[in-house]
């Protein structure tokens, strides 16, 4: 049985160091695509179309960047190994920080049900990269 992280004790405090580090890692490379885009958006224009046509055109054919590409291919790999379920509440409650209480009302789950398997996504992704 697992005890709730209380923040003392080496395990717990290692814990949070990651669980901190992957949030930002996951936001950094959230931003740096969100920029790109921007940039592909401002600079490159093609002149075939109209102005109205050129945003519609261009919105269909860009294909949205999450999933995310990572530097780091173990990572990725271990994200592309969950399911699509628990990859949704990781992505969710880290980029759009969303609370588990609004996600479990989304996908007909308990509080404590989204609140397991994000965790449980942290402990996979934690394993997967060499940790505990």
């Amino acid at each position: 049985m697992h005890t709730r992280n209380d923040g003392k004790g080496e395990s717990n405090i290692l814990q949070n160091e990651f669980t901190a580090y992957l949030s930002v890692a996951v936001i950094r490379k959230k931003k740096d695509l969100l920029k790109k885009r921007e940039h592909l958006q401002r600079h490159e224009l093609s002149t075939d179309f109209k102005d109205g046509d050129l945003l519609d055109t261009f919105s269909t054919c860009m294909q949205d960047p999450l999933p995310l590409e990572f530097e780091n291919q173990t990572l990725e790999a271990a994200l592309n190994k969950l399911s699509p379920r628990d990859r949704y509440i990781f992505f969710t409650h880290i980029l759009n920080e969303r609370s588990f209480k609004s996600l479990c009302a989304e996908l007909g789950m308990t509080y404590s049900g989204v609140a397991v398997a994000y965790h449980r996504v942290v402990h996979k992704l934690r394993k997967a990269l060499g940790g505990e």
